[in-house]
């Protein structure tokens, strides 16, 4: 099988998880790592034996011609990336979130529609075994309307001493709470009907949102956001005679009517790397070879950009 060479674009520590999971697979080859950091970047490719690294996407791109580019880097600097990488002929894979707001989304998404790229988004929690065997599980319940119950917890003031810019805290709802509304995607069917949300002060710079989604499907979503407070990530499901939670995400539970737990195992590769990667990175090779995958395009991505809008910025009521 030819090898299928890789770059990646960024030298955080996203992108060390992403070249543990590369290296297990024989028929890919990390060829360019590039960073803006060039002490980093040089850094990484020595400790991984990476052959090229650079400074510059587009001296990369010309010198390497990867199949396969990564896209790690730090939200604000999402869309610049884009802007040079869709310019060239090779199939990416960009970390959410896809810009900071509804506005660069499109943006990125025009971008790639523009030079007719093909490109999808690293929307790894799709990919864990946990919410796979929770799709399964649900499914036999068909149906029933279901209850679809996520509690979010985020801290700017966290987020601020970690290093994030001004623009990325601003926007932190589309940087970070995507990872648990687009849930919301994956387990509630049918359009949104309407969204109703109200919004508590409940102390020094904290806040509780609390938004009711109503699908066409008959299916409801509750949101519970807790800003600069102590809360866990939560997502539950409630059908017809059964009841399961991902808490944390990365394992699911079910509840029984007599109040037995069973807790179900998450898959070797999930425990060994960083939860979903493994079989994301699989998804990879198949639409590469193939055009075809399990992936999450730009394009239907925005779909859940959409939400996280209508969830924060506007009251929304079709």
């Amino acid at each position: 099988m030819p090898i299928i060479k890789i770059a990646i674009i960024g030298s955080g520590k996203i992108s060390e998880k992403y070249i543990a999971v590369i290296k297990k697979f024989k028929n890919l080859k990390i060829s360019a790592i590039v960073s803006k950091r060039e002490k980093n970047c040089k850094k990484k490719a020595k400790n991984f034996r990476i052959p090229f690294y650079s400074t510059s996407i587009d001296y990369m791109m010309k010198t390497i011609s990867p199949d396969i580019v990564i896209v790690c880097v730090t939200p604000s600097s999402t869309i610049k990336v884009c802007h040079k990488i869709f310019k060239y002929n090779c199939l990416t894979l960009i970390e959410k979130p896809i810009g900071l707001n509804l506005t660069e989304a499109k943006k990125i998404v025009n971008m790639a529609k523009f030079y007719n790229r093909n490109s999808f988004v690293a929307l790894n929690r799709r990919f864990y075994s946990s919410t796979a065997l929770l799709e399964k599980k649900i499914l036999k319940f068909k149906k029933s309307k279901r209850v679809v119950h996520i509690i979010d917890q985020e801290n700017t003031i966290n987020a601020k001493k970690n290093g994030h810019d001004r623009e990325t805290i601003k926007n932190w709802m589309f940087a970070n709470s995507v990872h648990l509304i687009d849930y919301f995607k994956i387990l509630c069917r049918g359009n949104i009907k309407n969204i109703r949300t109200k919004n508590y002060k409940i102390g020094k710079k904290q806040q509780f949102k609390l938004s009711i989604i109503n699908f066409s499907s008959g299916d409801i979503g509750i949101y519970q956001a807790y800003w600069n407070r102590i809360a866990s990530w939560h997502v539950s499901v409630s059908s017809a005679n059964s009841f399961f939670y991902l808490s944390p995400i990365e394992t699911l539970y079910e509840k029984k009517f007599n109040g037995k737990i069973l807790r179900y195992n998450n898959t070797n590769v999930d425990k060994k790397f960083k939860p979903g990667f493994y079989l994301m990175i699989k998804n990879l090779i198949k639409q590469y070879k193939f055009g075809k995958s399990n992936l999450i395009t730009l394009q239907k991505n925005l779909d859940t950009v959409k939400l996280i809008e209508k969830i924060y910025l506007k009251n929304y009521e079709k």
